[in-house]
């Protein structure tokens, strides 16, 4: 598989996904605030470019979710073994989608089970345009995005209310797996998400402003 970065295709590496990183998300589906880093993973065919058409799998018939995120590609190898360096593994920053199999999700989490199928299906990490990165420009402490559902706003949210930064995340990674370039951390999703129905739209807005859709279908 592959990402765009500012226009040139890249090859992806492992996607690594983080959940309940924003407060009032995880109120929203917890009832409390903070609890240590979620770390998960998406294989890489689970990315889908600008324009395509998103589905949940066939046998699936429950709640379809959408969550925003911010996406920070590894530009470099190795391991940040300190939140002052970690920046210096970020190559290019971007906007995405953690779609989840909401039903199901609870279902397997209701019975302590993995939650992978909710998670790792196919086509379930659509991914905008990534920018490199840009220390002069690109302030990974406040970087602003949203996501828009036929129109209308049901997410907004900064990296500034991460409650692991992504330096904090860079190197809560590196202590089980040694970093490589490619490799996509879909960074965590703020309050607003919410189930898709047949022919949504979703529009992701990213820090630079830039926009990129896809459609929901689910005829099979």
């Amino acid at each position: 598989m592959f990402v765009n970065v500012d226009g040139t295709l890249m090859s992806a590496g492992r996607v690594f996904c983080i959940g309940c990183n924003y407060a009032e998300h995880v109120r929203e589906l917890h009832g409390f605030e903070e609890i240590p880093p979620v770390i998960f993973m998406k294989p890489a065919e689970s990315l889908v470019a600008p324009g395509a058409v998103l589905s949940p799998p066939p046998s699936y018939t429950g709640q379809f979710d959408y969550e925003t995120e911010l996406v920070f590609m590894i530009g470099r190898s190795g391991r940040a073994v300190a939140e002052a360096e970690a920046a210096d593994f970020i190559g290019a920053i971007g906007i995405g989608c953690d779609l989840t199999l909401r039903t199901l999700q609870k279902e397997l989490r209701s019975k302590s089970l993995p939650w992978e199928c909710s998670k790792a299906f196919e086509n379930s990490a659509p991914l905008g345009v990534l920018h490199k990165y840009d220390p002069g420009c690109d302030d990974i402490d406040s970087l602003q995005f949203s996501g828009m559902i036929n129109g209308e706003l049901r997410q907004q949210g900064n990296s500034k209310d991460m409650i692991y930064p992504v330096r904090r995340l860079i190197v809560e990674i590196s202590r089980y797996w040694e970093l490589k370039v490619g490799d996509l951390i879909f960074s965590g999703t703020p309050q607003g998400v919410g189930a898709l129905a047949d022919n949504d739209e979703i529009k992701l807005t990213d820090h630079r402003q830039q926009t990129y859709t896809w459609r929901v279908n689910y005829v099979q």
